[in-house]
């Protein structure tokens, strides 16, 4: 599932009717937002997770 994707609510809604998510846009917008800062993208990644 793709699409608008963003946060953990949006994959805690989906989680029990799909086999993952793409969270790309997401990603890049961390990314952009953070100057590339590894660490930034770690822990947004971590809360989509877990």
């Amino acid at each position: 599932m793709g699409f608008g994707i963003s946060n953990k609510e949006h994959i805690d809604k989906l989680k029990d009717y799909v086999d993952g998510v793409i969270v790309g846009s997401a990603i890049v917008s961390v990314v952009e937002e953070s100057n590339g800062c590894t660490k930034v993208l770690e822990n947004f990644v971590k809360e989509l997770c877990f």
